[in-house]
């Protein structure tokens, strides 16, 4: 009997995808249709017919760009180019000033008390929603009977969370973060099926350690 169903095998892709694909994974289009096979059938292949979300980002890990096709990294510029950017940018921020001395100074200073006011509230904003994030992966816990907790399942799920993060400029957004974290939260409400997901990848652990102790010998 299968360990997996095709519906189990579904969810948990689209988990790994939605909330734990690296981001320069290309995940669109042909490209992306080759990834999410290679990836799945490398898991499937190391973990004896058990798709994971640990055991896809290793999948992506041992892969790597030799077989993925990635997002490429962004053009590193000549000196030159810097040079004219540089340029270009201090040409644009001279505009910009002579734009703003046009304004009454009035309408600056309100400008300027408004950002203020927003900047202070995304701020508490943020803070409330990093706090909120923190407390509910706290407060998760997979059962392992009545009155019982299953430690070593919980730590795992509650270290899962903790890697769900979004960024927005190259700084987290605790807002968005949290929303993730809540949609992931509403997925992880069977106790039981998770504490099979969990067991079903310590086994596979243990035989990939058992295998490689064989051929150390």
């Amino acid at each position: 009997m299968a360990l997996q169903t095709n519906d189990e095998m579904i969810r948990v892709a689209d988990e790994w995808f939605r909330l734990f694909c690296p981001p320069n994974l290309v995940k669109d289009g042909t490209s992306g249709k080759k990834n999410a096979e290679l990836i799945m059938e490398r898991c499937l292949q190391k973990y004896s017919g058990i798709l994971t979300i640990s055991g896809m980002t290793e999948a992506v890990h041992e892969l790597g760009a030799a077989h993925l096709d990635l997002i490429s990294e962004p053009k590193q510029l000549t000196q030159e180019e810097k040079a004219a950017l540089f340029q270009k940018r201090e040409f644009e921020r001279i505009q910009r000033e002579q734009l703003e001395n046009a304004v009454p100074f009035q309408d600056r200073m309100a400008a300027a008390e408004k950002a203020k006011r927003e900047a202070e509230l995304e701020t508490q904003r943020q803070a409330t929603a990093w706090k909120k994030r923190n407390s509910l992966i706290s407060d998760f816990s997979v059962s392992a009977g009545p009155s019982r907790i299953d430690e070593a399942c919980t730590q795992y799920f509650r270290n899962q969370l903790l890697q769900v993060l979004a960024k927005k400029n190259g700084q987290p957004d605790w807002v968005v973060t949290l929303a993730k974290v809540e949609e992931a939260l509403r997925n992880m409400n069977d106790d039981e099926k998770l504490r099979r997901q969990f067991a079903a990848l310590v086994r596979a652990q243990a035989n990939a350690k058992v295998e490689k102790q064989g051929r150390g010998q």
